[in-house]
């Protein structure tokens, strides 16, 4: 079947749907890489908002496996402050200028490893002071959830869907 239009109408029809798409993509475009960063600032913003709230979720999550009660809410709330403490500031990178060294990187990364144990070592003493106000239930418990949190991905079992240990 023939269509009744001629080859340069449909071309030129074509050009008008791209010249239409184009004008109203590139300006997104450009207003997505131009700037004074406050697109990058905003993303970033709302990824620490949203690191919180996940945060949060965990803590009220933990709290509830774990039944705090009123006698234990002190030594709750200092764990809780410090886990959320450990994830407040983000640590700077390393300098990744061509004109860095090889040494200074190394030192700034030795800093910020350093940085992160001392965080470590604060959780460690506020779990310490948890785990002396819990029952022995909860003291299993609260391993369970630090053993399963602080697992790297690749030590996770692998499961399917449905829940069964998927085989090699």
């Amino acid at each position: 079947m023939k269509f009744p239009y001629s080859p340069v109408i449909r071309t030129l029809a074509a050009l008008g749907v791209a010249a239409s798409l184009s004008a109203v993509s590139v300006p997104a475009l450009s207003q997505s890489q131009t700037g004074n960063g406050s697109s990058a600032t905003t993303d970033d913003n709302t990824r620490q908002q949203h690191l919180r709230e996940r945060l949060q979720s965990r803590l009220d999550e933990m709290a509830k496996r774990l039944q705090i009660d009123a006698r234990q809410q002190d030594a709750w709330n200092e764990y809780s402050k410090t886990l959320q403490s450990t994830f407040e500031t983000k640590p700077e990178r390393a300098a990744t200028d061509t004109d860095t060294d090889a040494a200074t990187i190394v030192r700034q990364r030795a800093a910020m490893a350093a940085t992160h144990a001392q965080k470590l070592t604060q959780l460690a003493d506020a779990t310490a002071k948890l785990q002396e106000v819990l029952t022995l239930e909860q003291r299993k418990t609260l391993i369970e959830i630090v053993q399963q949190h602080g697992r790297s991905p690749d030590e996770h079992p692998m499961r399917h869907r449905n829940g069964q240990p998927r085989t090699p």
